[in-house]
């Protein structure tokens, strides 16, 4: 079916202003368009922005539509924002992960899985919103459960949970674990909240392994497990160093989310 301009001319701007992917039925509903139809514009938009000499692409994010950069212009994106796209630190990428593959879960059981007062760090991903609040657990004092946004998607260019890389049973075995060897998923959580304030100014480096969670997580931010790279967060809000989470933290730890995992910018701020 050929579209008249002005309906591709209509779908670009409402991609361009939204703040949210838009779904095909509300592009539908707005266009007055049936879903079929939407759904062939946009593959005529996504054409259409493929030639080299556009900057911008029709990205898919969680069974929405919105523009984005492409990964080649990031780097002038980079310039205009003055301070390049730095990785998260070793803290914040070991939250993430957790909350990443054992979502909903509390601040008590991410600490427990740590081993290590983690506020800071889940702070840090709130404000960045890779992680919000999204309901509250029952039991005794019913703890805010957390669990990862639609960014935390867009930044690792995930369509949704879903394509994130199964892991392997032995895996899970090891990391369901814990510290001291006890289960780390629900036994523990509520339990961590008790810690001492001895315990929990203690130093970050505690000396285990990476989880299957952190090092499936890396992998994703690199590329190597399938991450689509549809949208960039390198603006002031993502770019920088994370605080580390107590005094007694390594603080040469590695950012672990490179460059290439996110390359192009989300263009709902106007």
């Amino acid at each position: 079916m050929l579209f008249r301009e002005t309906e591709m001319a209509a779908l670009e701007a409402l991609l361009f202003v939204a703040k949210e992917p838009l779904s095909c039925e509300r592009l539908a509903e707005i266009l007055a368009m049936n879903q079929e139809d939407v759904t062939e514009l946009i593959r005529d938009l996504r054409e259409s922005c493929g030639s080299e000499s556009r900057g911008l692409t029709v990205a898919e994010v969680n069974g929405g539509f919105r523009l984005a950069t492409k990964p080649e212009v990031a780097p002038y994106i980079e310039l205009l924002y003055k301070q390049p796209a730095t990785g998260l630190s070793g803290a914040a990428l070991e939250v993430l992960s957790i909350v990443a593959y054992r979502q909903p879960v509390t601040r008590g059981e991410i600490e427990f899985l740590r081993g290590i007062q983690s506020d800071t760090a889940v702070a840090t991903l709130a404000e960045k919103g890779l992680i919000q609040e999204v309901g509250r657990k029952e039991g005794p004092g019913r703890p805010v459960l957390f669990g990862t946004t639609e960014r935390f998607l867009t930044h690792f260019g995930l369509l949704s949970l879903s394509d994130l890389p199964a892991l392997h049973f032995e895996q899970v075995e090891e990391a369901a674990e814990g510290p001291g060897g006890a289960s780390g998923r629900a036994s523990g959580g509520d339990a961590a909240g008790e810690k001492t304030a001895g315990e929990e100014s203690a130093g970050e480096d505690t000396g285990r392994e990476d989880t299957a969670e952190e090092n499936t997580i890396r992998e994703v931010g690199a590329g190597k497990a399938g991450a689509r790279g549809t949208e960039s967060t390198v603006r002031e809000d993502i770019a920088g160093e994370d605080e580390e989470d107590s005094p007694g933290q390594d603080t040469t730890a590695e950012n672990t989310v490179p460059e290439d995992a996110v390359k192009s910018t989300p263009l709902a701020e106007k």
